[in-house]
């Protein structure tokens, strides 16, 4: 039995609608390199900027296995960024949010 050509174009059609709904979707997921180099830059500039516009200052920091130094800016507002600056000064947003409070673990022995 030979499909005709009506259900030979359906067919087609089907797919790429399946196609064009999954390349919509990916494309919602991965950033363009404008938006990602929009989240990075001298990390002299970020802390200028949580500071000025956030009221952030620095309340955590550690070092990652590359070398790098994560650190945790936040205000008494509960407003919090967390950026990873790169031994060459390069710093990129990691994450932000609300309602940080900072625990006294360390600070009390436990």
């Amino acid at each position: 039995m030979k499909p005709d050509l009506k259900s030979i174009y359906k067919f087609k059609v089907l797919i790429a609608g399946a196609v064009f709904a999954v390349l919509f979707t990916v494309s919602q997921f991965v950033s363009s390199p404008s938006q990602a180099q929009a989240n990075c830059g001298e990390r002299k500039a970020i802390v200028n900027i949580l500071g000025d516009r956030y009221a952030e200052k620095p309340v955590a920091t550690g070092m990652t296995q590359g070398g790098g130094v994560v650190e945790v800016f936040a205000a008494r507002d509960g407003s919090w960024t967390m950026i990873v600056t790169m031994p060459s000064g390069y710093a990129c947003f990691m994450a932000a949010g609300e309602d940080w409070e900072n625990l006294s673990v360390f600070a009390q022995g436990a």
